[in-house]
Parts: C-alpha cells; sequence; structure tokens
C-alpha cells in the first residue's frame, strides 16, 4: 500500500476516533442529572457533574400540577415600570410566586439562587428555573463563602451539593424534583459549549464520514499485488540473432526502453570471484536504446570490472518514481551479458556532459572503460500489470 494512502487511512482512523469522542463529551455535558427534594429550610440534596470548564449551576424546580392553575408558583407574565430602581425601567413579574430560596455549593464555593414564576410546563408538572441571587452584603457574603462569581462548577467531574435556605409558606414541605440543566441544547448552548453542537447528529456525521471511507476502500483494492503470472514461455522462439518475443505483456521492448531511459540510477548485479552476489548503483545517463542495450562509464581498476571479465553474466535492476496520484512505480529486471569497450570512439559515442562530475577528464581520463550490457531477458512490473521479454 502506498505510503500516501496509508496517511489517509491514518486520517481517516482519526476522524472516526474524533466523531467518537465528541459524541461521548456531547453525551457527558448533555447530561441533567436531577434528586428529589424537600422544600424545607435545612434540606439537601447532592449531584454529581460533569462540565469541561467553568460553568454556573442552572437548576430548575419540577412541581407537580396537582390542579390546572397553581397560584402559588407564580405566572410569568411580567410588566415594566420606567424609571423605577433601574434608572431605565426593571422588570417586575405580576405574579412572582412563592419565594423559594437555595444555596448551590462545590467545594468552598456557594451562591444563592431564587426562583423564578411558572414558565414551561407538561401535561403533568409545573417548572420553575432558578437564577443566580447576587449577595447583598459584600463583607457578610465573603465570610460566609458566597461568591459574585456564579461559575461555582469547575472543569471536569465535581459533586454540586444544593441546600433549602427559605421557602414560602404555601410551599413548605412539598416534594419536588430538581434537575441540573445542560449548558448543551439543541435550540441554545451556552458560551464555550457550542462547538459540541454537531454531535446532536451521530447518524448524519457517521454517513458522512463513510464516503470518504469508501473511495479508500476502493483505492486499497485497486492496490492489492495480484499473484504473478506464470511464465509459460517455454517453447518461446530463440534465435542466434537479436529475434524477440513478446510474453505476457503489452509493453514493447521500445516502451520498455523509454521508461528505463527515465531512471537516473540503477543497480548493476555481477558475480563475485567467490560466487557471491555483488551490486551497486550507476548512473544510467538516460542512453538506454531502443534494442535494450544499456552503456555505462566506469574505472577499469573497479572489482567489477575484474568480475565482468571473470563472468560477463549481469543483472540490472531498475526502479522508476511513484506518480503524482501515488500509482507505484515500474520495476524492471534485466538479465544479460557484458562486455568492456576501450575505445575512445565508443566513448564519445555515449557521452554526456554530466560525466564530467565523475570523470573530469572526459573520455581522456586515464583508466576510463565503457560497459556496454546487452539484454537476453527483460521481466518488468508496472503496477497491476507484469510482463516478459526474451531478447
Amino acid at each position: 500500500m502506498p505510503k500516501w494512502l496509508q496517511v489517509a487511512w491514518g486520517v481517516y482512523a482519526l476522524a472516526w476516533a474524533a466523531l467518537g469522542l465528541g459524541v461521548l463529551e456531547n453525551r457527558r455535558v448533555g447530561a441533567a442529572p436531577g434528586a428529589g427534594l424537600e422544600l424545607t429550610p435545612g434540606e439537601e440534596v447532592t449531584l454529581p457533574v460533569y462540565r469541561y470548564g467553568p460553568d454556573t449551576p442552572r437548576l430548575t424546580l419540577q412541581f407537580y400540577r396537582t390542579h390546572l392553575e397553581r397560584a402559588e408558583l407564580g405566572n410569568w407574565s411580567s410588566i415594566v415600570q420606567p424609571g423605577d430602581k433601574g434608572g431605565s425601567g426593571s422588570t417586575y413579574f405580576k405574579e412572582p410566586g412563592e419565594p423559594v430560596v437555595l444555596e448551590a455549593r462545590v467545594g468552598e464555593r456557594r451562591v444563592r439562587l431564587e426562583a423564578l414564576p411558572a414558565g414551561s410546563h407538561t401535561r403533568d408538572h409545573l417548572m420553575r428555573d432558578m437564577v443566580v441571587r447576587p449577595p447583598e452584603d459584600d463583607d457578610a457574603a465573603t465570610r460566609t463563602g458566597l461568591v459574585a462569581d456564579p461559575e461555582i462548577l469547575p472543569a471536569g467531574h465535581s459533586r454540586l451539593n444544593v441546600r433549602v435556605v427559605s421557602v414560602g409558606r404555601a410551599l413548605q414541605g412539598e416534594r419536588v424534583h430538581m434537575y441540573l440543566r445542560s449548558p448543551l441544547g439543541l435550540k441554545v448552548s451556552h458560551p464555550g459549549y457550542g462547538r459540541l453542537w454537531i454531535f446532536f447528529f451521530p447518524c448524519v456525521l457517521s454517513g458522512v464520514l463513510a464516503l470518504p471511507g469508501v473511495v479508500l476502500l476502493a483505492l486499497s483494492l485497486r492496490r492489492r499485488p495480484r499473484p504473478a503470472r506464470m511464465d509459460h514461455g517455454a517453447g518461446a522462439k530463440l534465435g542466434s540473432t537479436r529475434h524477440r518475443e513478446r510474453l505476457m505483456t503489452t509493453y514493447t521492448l521500445q516502451d520498455l526502453a523509454k521508461k528505463m531511459a527515465d531512471i537516473d540510477f540503477v543497480m548493476l548485479q555481477t558475480t563475485t570471484e567467490g560466487g557471491e552476489q555483488a551490486a551497486r548503483p550507476m548512473s544510467n545517463n538516460g542512453d538506454v536504446d531502443y534494442d535494450g542495450d544499456s552503456w555505462f562509464f566506469t574505472y577499469e581498476s573497479t572489482r567489477m570490472v575484474a568480475d565482468i571479465r571473470r563472468d560477463p553474466k549481469v543483472g540490472l535492476s531498475f526502479t522508476g518514481s511513484k506518480s503524482l496520484l501515488g500509482k507505484p512505480p515500474i520495476f524492471v529486471a534485466v538479465q544479460g551479458h557484458c562486455h568492456i569497450h576501450t575505445d575512445k570512439a565508443s566513448f564519445a559515442e555515449h557521452w554526456v556532459d554530466d560525466l564530467e562530475r565523475w570523470f573530469e577528464q572526459g573520455i581522456d581520463t586515464p583508466g576510463l572503460v565503457l560497459l556496454h550490457v546487452r539484454a537476453s531477458r527483460i521481466t518488468w512490473w508496472d503496477g497491476e500489470d507484469n510482463g516478459e521479454l526474451r531478447v
């Protein structure tokens, strides 16, 4: 599998991991823990809470709807009295309902909460939201641990203790259900939590993520190597002349020669005196002619030349470059015989200027020889295709 495809699969796996973590965080933050509470001063309950940032406790009291209207719970309708207390006008409820004051505490940090009139309702319940009540006396608030900053809920897991401070006479002793509202909702999300809103739709996100997965799977299956086809060319025509028969290939010898000419370096294999295989990189110099011949310059004093004089059978290994879209490169293996040229006429015929970086005196370099590899068999692999040519 190409490296770019492996990286793509890695990024795709991270995307799924991010989706899973986002959904988990959405569910944890979106939870609304609750407990029964008796509205009697001194009664208290404790709620487990999770937040990923500092937050304000948003509590709601759920009263049972014993009859159609409950005047003691108040009415949400309000009036504005210009110039009263607020300078530019303050909002007052016509029917505020019986007062309920709670104290919420996490560790040493505490805030007072007071009940608003009944707002939302269901068939069986009426709800009164609790809002933060600022300390009336800063010095007293400091002594008692009350804070003006309502964000008493810390990041992470904590336990919120809620105590009843005072209750109107009509609600004394009533049993209610109290729950902590989440800062994250489908319609409204509080600052800092909006980033989790999208994870309310895991099915949609999963469907979107599945599309690139299908594409990656298709690309991966296309790049699975196919078993090499067996060479059934035992009866191929082999002549004393340079007769060629194409076996299992869609390339001509000229096609392969062009591809080999685009490869700058090649590994040349020889057989050493002890029968071992030796290989070294050689510059191809873009000089592979159309009949499968390869030419390399080197020094006569090298062990490679000594190996060739002793056994002229050599091998060449060519490896191309991946395409920009990640297609695997072409691989070419050549088996052939090597002839050593020492005449300057052959040097001049195959000399290119780039060779001067290795042979500063050009074709007059002392000890310079030219290796001529004539192919007898060429095997190639190009993506899912492969084949063989006998020369």
